[in-house]
């Protein structure tokens, strides 16, 4: 079972629900004003917890290189291979679901959009829907 956090909301004025990845550095708490926001025009917004992050076996320095090296691309494999159970363990449909990642999370959110895209629609702040481009450009950076 993921755990995840709900924004709650008294009525929902629109059927799709956006589901928030956050950013390598960051934690669900990071993301709660954003999703406080998009809640207030209407959406259900969830944030799950994202392996090596919060309760789910947090890693102690995030930007250490061999960190970095170790548990990035991990992550998001990983997070990616959680979809269904996700979607499952949320009640979720597909078609009303937006994906909405920020840094990391965007690399999540598009991973997922783009092996399946019956998602109503993907949101990605910062991230990457390139994985061949960024792995080239990261060790590029940690040479």
């Amino acid at each position: 079972m993921i755990n995840f956090f709900e924004i709650n909301q008294i009525k929902y004025s629109r059927k799709e629900t956006i589901m928030m990845f956050h950013g390598w550095g960051s934690t669900i708490d990071s993301q709660i004003q954003l999703g406080n926001q998009l809640s207030e025009l209407g959406f259900k917004v969830v944030i799950p917890e994202i392996k090596y992050h919060d309760s789910r076996q947090a890693l102690n320095n995030h930007f250490d290189q061999k960190v970095i090296q170790t548990y990035f691309w991990k992550t998001i494999f990983e997070t990616i291979d959680e979809e269904d159970e996700l979607i499952d363990q949320l009640n979720l449909q597909k078609e009303n679901t937006i994906l909405l990642g920020s840094s990391m999370g965007g690399f999540i959110a598009s991973g997922m959009f783009f092996s399946n895209t019956n998602y109503a629609g993907l949101i990605n702040i910062n991230g990457s829907s390139s994985y061949i481009y960024s792995e080239k450009d990261f060790r590029k950076k940690f040479k």
